[in-house]
């Protein structure tokens, strides 16, 4: 039987939704026996959170830079995926208001 490639990928994230909810659920469970463990849980989410919110900004960004500039150097993307959230935060306020890629990386923090 012949599988397709959205049938294989359809698998594949089950699979791996089945593997996180087990790890989210065994990470629950050994902080739950912690001391002050839904402080820990609490403070632990707080951070993913965080920087699940910087990763976004940072592709958004990197797909408004090549829809205005062409596309993105490695070397480019490197350097937004490394970049602290302060800097994701003022590119992001900034990149409607560069002229070019290179007036980007000159920007620093203010624009």
């Amino acid at each position: 039987m012949m599988v397709t490639a959205a049938e294989q990928w359809r698998a594949e994230g089950r699979a791996w939704g089945l593997a996180e909810s087990r790890a989210e659920a065994l990470a629950d469970a050994l902080i739950d026996g912690m001391p002050h463990g839904q402080r820990v849980k609490s403070i632990i989410k707080q951070q993913w959170l965080a920087q699940g919110r910087t990763a976004g900004k940072s592709e958004v960004l990197k797909q408004i830079l090549e829809q205005r500039f062409g596309p993105l150097s490695p070397e480019t993307h490197g350097f937004i995926d490394n970049a602290s959230p302060r800097m994701i935060d003022a590119w992001v306020d900034c990149v409607f208001k560069v002229k070019s890629l290179q007036e980007f990386y000159r920007v620093g923090v203010t624009c």
